[in-house]
């Protein structure tokens, strides 16, 4: 399900309040012990297509922070709430094998593959030995899109112009040279999902549960296919 690039005049002050992107959100610091967790904190991180910059805020915590971002709006707003992290406008520009960490945060959905594939290109030029890759997308073959149909939240955003789901996302990364150390689901977040009362208390009551202890323990309990998105965490093919 791939369209052509959206203007990158959409992504303004607007389009981040919309989307609930405009402030530090929950959802951060779940993926900030994600990558604690499983990438190399000693190393430099790249995070590729920051937005306005809370995630960013939160690596520079921990290691020397890389930002790519190619909006402008983003890259203004990005400069006060994450002034440690180093701005670059193209990935060209990076030193070869001069991250340990990159990091997507639901961008690779607003890009065509042909785009990618250039991008994973440089990617692979710029991470070390031994780097680790972590990105999040919406899961076109998820519980939550299956549960919403038409309604599902990431049809509502009409920059997702390259919506998979998990199995193609894993054929993609495989097709330029990354495998997969853990897929799973980051949970649900749009309730509700059930159609009646009964199934309101009972399956969405378990959806809640599951995908908060996940949320708490920053652990993948909820495998691939299990929530509104999958998370992919990569390293090279050997």
């Amino acid at each position: 399900m791939t369209k052509s690039s959206p203007s990158n005049d959409a992504y303004n002050a607007a389009y981040y309040a919309e989307n609930g992107q405009s402030g530090d959100r929950p959802a951060l610091w779940m993926y900030e012990r994600f990558w604690k967790r499983y990438c190399d904190k000693r190393g430099p991180v790249l995070e590729f297509g920051g937005g306005v910059g809370w995630f960013a805020k939160r690596l520079t915590r921990h290691a020397k922070v890389f930002e790519c971002e190619s909006n402008a709006f983003a890259r203004e707003s990005l400069a006060q709430i994450a002034p440690e992290a180093i701005a670059v406008e193209d990935l060209s520009t990076m030193e070869t094998d001069s991250v340990s960490s990159i990091v997507a945060l639901h961008v690779l959905e607003h890009i065509p593959d042909d785009a990618l594939s250039a991008i994973f290109a440089e990617f692979d030029r710029i991470a070390r030995p031994g780097a680790r890759f972590m990105f999040v997308m919406p899961d076109l073959d998820g519980a939550a899109h299956l549960a919403k149909r038409e309604g599902w939240s990431a049809f509502t955003d009409p920059t997702h112009i390259n919506l998979k789901g998990h199995d193609a996302w894993q054929a993609f990364f495989r097709s330029v040279g990354l495998k997969p150390v853990q897929t799973f689901a980051d949970g649900f977040y749009d309730f509700p999902y059930a159609q009646t009362l009964a199934g309101r208390a009972v399956f969405d009551s378990l959806r809640l549960a599951r995908t908060g202890i996940q949320f708490l323990l920053a652990r993948p309990l909820l495998k691939s296919g299990d929530g509104e998105n999958i998370v992919f965490i990569l390293e090279r093919a050997e």
